[in-house]
């Protein structure tokens, strides 16, 4: 079995293919307005290491607080 460039695998080694998508903070609240939320709130943040920081540029995950407009 080989990787997607070529290595060989060893035969104990399982693989699969994941697909992310990303957006940025930008196209999240686009979205979510669409979609009829109001955006309160965008902090940035790792997994483990969540609070209500200013996102930076180069976060790999964000947390939003949103909430349904009436």
């Amino acid at each position: 079995m080989s990787d997607d460039i070529g290595n060989e695998l060893p035969d104990s080694v399982l693989s699969t293919v994941v697909r992310e998508k990303a957006f940025t903070a930008m196209e999240l609240t686009l979205m979510l307005r669409i979609a009829g939320f109001g955006v309160e709130h965008i902090w940035g943040g790792t997994a483990g290491n969540w609070g209500r920081r200013p996102l930076l540029m180069d976060e790999m995950e964000l947390m939003v607080l949103a909430r349904r407009d009436r």
